[in-house]
């Protein structure tokens, strides 16, 4: 029993030797080289300038970006909870992750499974076409709402817009 204890006494020794070793490596490295100028291969290339953009950047430019950011988000956040309480729908549910798409489902009148067509990237293409008719405008807002929905969404949350029913189909009261 003692011979353990000793064994184990010894082992811990070593490990905090080598601990200490690889914090003194760590602390007498050199320090990394320039990442920035690093991409690469592949498709990632085309982020270079992004990045590199972002590397110059002073930390006060870099927090402005940040603030514009989460202001454009809480922005979008409160212009599809005022669409799904248009729609009757909850306008919490935007806050909860996956369960927000299968409410834009039932708004834009598709059923909840569709969720997994997403995936396929072709279906979503649909989705702003049948928002559109939801909310009783043509085929054409459809289109603003695909290529520019910063600005198509808030006039349907914001304007006039009246919740017509799934996919322009009115609701059987």
């Amino acid at each position: 029993m003692i011979d353990q204890v000793s064994d184990s006494i010894r082992r811990s020794d070593s490990i905090m030797q080598v601990t200490k070793d690889s914090m003194e490596k760590l602390m007498h490295a050199p320090p990394p080289s320039d990442t920035t100028q690093e991409v690469p291969l592949g498709a990632l290339r085309c982020l270079k300038p992004i990045i590199n953009f972002l590397a110059e950047l002073t930390p006060g430019q870099m927090m402005a970006l940040q603030v514009a950011a989460a202001l454009i988000g809480l922005f979008v956040l409160i212009t599809f909870w005022r669409l799904f309480t248009k729609a009757g729908q909850p306008g919490w549910a935007i806050l909860i992750p996956i369960y927000n798409i299968i409410v834009m489902l039932r708004v834009a009148g598709r059923p909840w499974w569709w969720l997994f067509l997403l995936i396929l990237i072709i279906p979503a293409l649909f989705i702003p076409f049948d928002m559109a008719k939801s909310f009783g405008k043509s085929t054409a807002f459809g289109v603003g709402l695909l290529f520019l929905g910063i600005i198509f969404y808030p006039i349907l949350a914001f304007g006039n817009a009246v919740y017509v029913g799934p996919r322009g189909v009115p609701v059987q009261k």
